[in-house]
């Protein structure tokens, strides 16, 4: 499972990467991209994009969930999951945003 989450988060961030570089390069060519970063917590991984918090991904199911603020994600309610990483389908559309994420 170790080995799968971890391949399945390189593509993850991989695609937003490749969505937000297109995004840049299209709409605001002066610009430079954010870059994404993976933060390792005990429960959660937190994707930083530049100094700003893009999502958290559970790291038992690899589920994305929108940020509810810094700290922690939204895991309030019944759609409080907005995609999983092991699902390109559901992040395919990713922006450099995250407005992806409250999509729903």
């Amino acid at each position: 499972m170790e080995k799968d989450y971890n391949k399945a988060m390189m593509n993850f961030l991989n695609v937003v990467t490749k969505n937000t570089n297109l995004h840049f390069k299209d709409n605001l060519p002066s610009l430079t991209p954010p870059i994404y970063t993976n933060n390792s917590g005990r429960k959660y991984d937190k994707i930083n994009a530049g100094n700003a918090i893009y999502c958290f991904v559970e790291k038992a199911t690899g589920n994305v969930y929108k940020p509810a603020g810094w700290r922690a994600p939204y895991t309030k309610g019944r759609n409080s999951v907005r995609g999983s990483i092991f699902d390109v389908e559901t992040y395919k559309n990713a922006d450099p945003y995250g407005s992806w994420l409250y999509c729903r």
